[in-house]
């Protein structure tokens, strides 16, 4: 199988707005365009919501109003702008003016709960994962977005037992250097009869965890 890395930018559902304006900035200029025009952020429509809690539905994918290309189903696909190593140069061949590459495609998708939102990127491809995790300033960029955006916290799913936390780091760390959490326990925060997993109660937990150990 394949390497699909992630990242996922968990913030209060009220800021998915001002994640998506931070995130336009450091994508290529098409992609920049499709998110800026759709915003603000609605569900992409009542039939495409993830899953129901009782008659609320509380988890959501897709930008309402954005219009998906052939390939995309339930997920959006972008290319990020990123700075990458001269010898990675030859692997993507989209150069924006200012010296940055189009990385892609990055699937993107939006999972929103109750209280707390998901924003997650997938690289579709292992050669783009290991991109994402040397050879390019793709943790420097999610830095930025997450601050920006007022991000809760950023993970880097790189398929391993535990993910990496990004933001907030640690006091101990240097920046850019994260801790190891669990994984959401899909399992034990899954819907009953659903395989899609409560945002609020899974990555709750880590938020919880993050804040409290920072206490």
């Amino acid at each position: 199988m394949g390497l699909n890395y992630s990242f996922t930018l968990l913030c209060e559902r009220s800021r998915i707005d001002a994640v998506l304006e931070a995130l336009a900035e450091h994508l290529v200029p098409e992609d920049r365009t499709r998110v800026l025009s759709a915003l603000p952020w609605r569900p992409a429509s009542e039939t495409e919501r993830l899953a129901q809690s009782g008659e609320m539905a509380v988890d959501a994918r897709g930008i309402h109003g954005m219009p998906r290309t052939s390939s995309e189903l339930s997920e959006h696909c972008f290319s990020l702008a990123l700075s990458v190593a001269p010898e990675h140069r030859g692997q993507w061949p989209y150069r924006l003016e200012d010296g940055r590459t189009g990385i892609g495609c990055m699937w993107t998708s939006i999972h929103a709960g109750r209280r707390i939102a998901a924003i997650q990127m997938t690289a579709a491809t292992s050669d783009m994962s290991r991109l994402l995790e040397a050879g390019s300033d793709a943790r420097s960029v999610f830095l930025q977005i997450a601050s920006k955006g007022g991000a809760r916290a950023l993970l880097f799913d790189r398929e391993k037992e535990l993910v990496e936390q990004l933001h907030p780091s640690p006091p101990s760390t240097s920046l850019g250097a994260g801790r190891w959490v669990e994984r959401p326990d899909e399992e034990r925060h899954c819907f009953v009869d659903d395989w899609n997993i409560d945002i609020d109660g899974g990555y709750g937990e880590i938020l919880r965890a993050t804040f409290d150990d920072a206490n």
